[in-house]
């Protein structure tokens, strides 16, 4: 089973990820965290996906499927992953597909819905920790201590680059013009559940839960 979280910057697909994480003992995989990690080394490649990142950009195609396809041919991955800001585009997609099939894993889509102005909102207040990636924000979810991580009490929260107004406006432009297709294609497919993602966390994980569980049933 692959799970493949979509929906624009803010959305919550981290935090339900992790969520999801717990619940069906799934890797979770990011290609934001995986990039952001691959950039604090240094080199001339790492150092042009560092400008890209930053400027809210998107990264070149064939060096994100090169990361993913080595990142699910893990031992890990043998019965399923979690999917968290890939696919982006048609291409993308298609590619995951072919993946999958000769895995057998079926693919389960849902989209969080949540309006810009609700994005703004959030990303202004978005914090993570660095060691262990877990993020909190001020309209949401805040720490126990301010600035402190609840799992790593010793480390203080940390902003994304990528999450100033200019950047996201960027990033906002490039999820409609790029993942909305996307979006129809898994429609079309019957791979998609459509949730709102402005309500309650738990509530919105539950829901999630529900309808992978109704679509394992079913196959």
């Amino acid at each position: 089973m692959v799970i493949v979280l979509i929906g624009p910057p803010g959305a919550g697909k981290g935090t339900q990820a992790r969520l999801l994480v717990q619940h069906f003992a799934l890797p979770h995989i990011s290609t934001g965290d995986i990039f952001r990690a691959t950039t604090e080394v240094p080199s001339k490649a790492r150092e042009e996906l560092r400008k890209l990142m930053s400027a809210g950009k998107l990264l070149p195609h064939k060096l994100v499927m090169q990361v993913v396809h080595e990142r699910i041919s893990r031992q890990d991955c043998t019965n399923g992953y979690i999917l968290d800001g890939f696919p982006r585009t048609l291409e993308q997609a298609a590619m995951l597909d072919s993946l999958t099939r000769s895995e057998r894993h079926k693919v389960l889509v849902i989209q969080l819905d949540v309006p810009d102005s609700v994005v703004n909102s959030r990303l202004e207040g978005r914090q993570l920790c660095p060691i262990c990636g877990e993020i909190y924000n001020t309209s949401s979810k805040l720490p126990d201590r301010p600035g402190r991580c609840d799992l790593h009490p010793t480390i203080s929260l940390i902003k994304r680059q990528e999450d100033n107004p200019d950047k996201l406006r960027i990033r906002l432009l490039d999820y409609e013009n790029l993942t909305t297709p996307v979006i129809h294609y898994y429609q079309q497919s019957g791979r998609l559940e459509r949730l709102d993602g402005t309500g309650d966390i738990n509530i919105i994980h539950d829901k999630i839960v529900d309808f992978v569980e109704s679509q394992l049933c079913g196959s």
